[in-house]
């Protein structure tokens, strides 16, 4: 097989990938074996190209949800502050702003601790 053609059954798995529930899935859709799949995600190569066309969807998906996260949040807002909004209402406003914005905060934090744990491994010569 022609190096050019492997270079397209890699980028179809990375598209299949994205979107396929399972590497079996992704390996149907993308015309390759499952055994093979399983082999291009530990080359590294392929790898850093599947993580990176991953933390490109989900780049594009978080800013999709920035963008309707402020009218949602004004929504909430708006309910909280309401004197004239039932006072549940007005208390799962405020609860759920609040959890969401606990959420924001551990999530960062997890990332950022597995950004410096990936490092750390990384420098070991780790996978």
């Amino acid at each position: 097989m022609a190096y050019g053609d492997k270079g397209r059954q890699q980028e179809a798995l990375i598209a299949a990938l994205l979107v396929a529930p399972t590497i079996e899935q992704a390996a149907r859709q993308a015309g390759v074996a499952k055994s093979t799949a399983h082999r291009w995600l530990l080359q590294p190569a392929f790898r850093a190209q599947y993580d990176a066309a991953r933390q490109e969807a989900l780049t594009g998906a978080l800013q999709y949800l920035r963008s309707v996260l402020v009218g949602c949040t004004v929504v909430l807002y708006n309910i909280a502050l309401n004197p004239g909004a039932a006072d549940m209402a007005r208390i799962a406003a405020a609860s759920r702003l609040m959890d969401y914005a606990l959420r924001g905060i551990e999530i960062e934090e997890c990332v950022q601790r597995l950004r410096r744990l990936e490092d750390h491994f990384v420098q070991k010569g780790m996978p």
